[in-house]
């Protein structure tokens, strides 16, 4: 999420039906996603503004409500839903992934892991928000998938 906008671009997979994800600053007129959005369908919300510029350049725009000064994910859910969007691929960073978490808005998670280690005592976690006292209340995966790409590793699982 960058300021009050969220862009979502729908890719073909190769198996069929769409991948609906989330592109961090994508959002500019300018940028690459906006000048090819009459090509692949792309949707931008948005909490500010009438989107009137980016409707002009083939987005089509979806306005949401505000929650903490962003757009409201739980409210963009449920207008995608009405657009028939079953799926959404969620790309982002700390904040975004806490917003999720915290707000129950997530089925499933993948994480990848590589081998690095970042680390340092100012270093953004991949989850914030207040965490939980005790690791019995931690959220639980199932049916967890492991798969080594590369040098990575991809680790997908349901939240419980």
């Amino acid at each position: 999420v960058v300021g009050d906008a969220i862009c979502l671009r729908l890719l073909r997979r190769q198996v069929g039906g769409y991948v609906h994800r989330h592109f961090r600053q994508a959002h500019r007129p300018g940028s690459r996603l906006v000048r090819t959005a009459s090509q692949v369908p792309t949707f931008i919300a948005h909490a500010m503004g009438d989107g009137k510029e980016l409707r002009s350049l083939g987005v089509q725009t979806i306005r949401c409500a505000l929650h903490d000064g962003r757009v409201d994910l739980k409210d963009l859910f449920v207008k995608l839903g009405a657009l028939s969007v079953t799926s959404v691929l969620v790309e982002g960073g700390s904040s975004l992934i806490t917003s999720l978490v915290e707000r129950r808005l997530a089925d499933a998670v993948t994480l990848f892991v590589c081998p690095i280690i970042v680390g340092g005592r100012h270093a953004v976690p991949l989850v914030g928000g207040g965490g939980v006292e005790k690791i019995a209340d931690a959220l639980r995966l199932k049916d967890v998938v492991c798969r080594k790409i590369g040098d990575d590793i991809r680790l997908t699982g349901r939240l419980k």
